[in-house]
């Protein structure tokens, strides 16, 4: 019962409205560093949301975050330095 909840706070919070949009932790597992935007949207299957952009330098840096498919709450972000993975962190993610 607390799953289902669980679930049901997340769609509520996050606003998703598929299942298919979250992104799993085996999904997170094979994004790389290098990997372009494209690649990793072809992985988790959705195009996730712009957290944050900067551009300065020559350098855009954007995070991208997608909710996760764990407990209410859970996420990853993705970092792109000039469209290519530069870091990556999750939390809660199953």
């Amino acid at each position: 019962m607390t799953i289902n909840m669980g679930n049901s706070i997340q769609k509520s919070v996050s606003g998703v409205k598929d299942k298919s949009e979250y992104i799993t932790l085996e999904e997170y597992n094979k994004i790389e560093s290098g990997m372009t935007y494209e690649q990793v949207v072809e992985i988790v299957g959705s195009d996730g949301t712009v957290s944050s952009q900067v551009e300065s330098n020559g350098y855009k840096i954007v995070i991208i975050s997608w909710y996760g498919n764990g407990v209410a709450g859970s996420n990853a972000n993705v970092t792109f330095t000039n469209n290519a993975v530069s870091g990556k962190a999750q939390v809660g993610l199953k």
